[in-house]
């Protein structure tokens, strides 16, 4: 059984802050863009949260967007594919930011 199979029966997400967590999501609405730059992040088959809310918020705020393609990839990317993102982080990262004066 895969890890988080196991986790999942261990600590079983609670229907209460399922409903907070999703009020909150609703609700949230930022005043301003970030001052930083972006890499907004999504997977296309995330079967929690919809990838296109991912390229809405790309449309608005404008930054980088990456949307994992793979099947294999759902809304926890980090636990997914963590060596893909962490790649994908950091070449970002490396394009994006001057390390040598910092």
């Amino acid at each position: 059984m895969p890890e988080w199979m196991k986790i999942s029966k261990l600590r079983p997400v609670k229907k209460h802050n399922m409903l907070r967590q999703t009020i909150a999501g609703a609700l949230y609405n930022p005043r301003q863009k970030p001052a930083s730059r972006l890499l907004i992040i999504a997977a296309r088959y995330d079967r929690l949260a919809d990838y296109r809310c991912s390229v809405d918020i790309h449309k608005q705020w404008g930054g980088d967007l990456l949307i994992f393609n793979d099947k294999m990839i759902g809304h926890a990317i980090h636990v997914d594919a963590p060596y893909a993102l962490a790649n994908a982080i950091f070449k970002w990262s490396l394009e994006n930011f001057n390390f040598e004066n910092e």
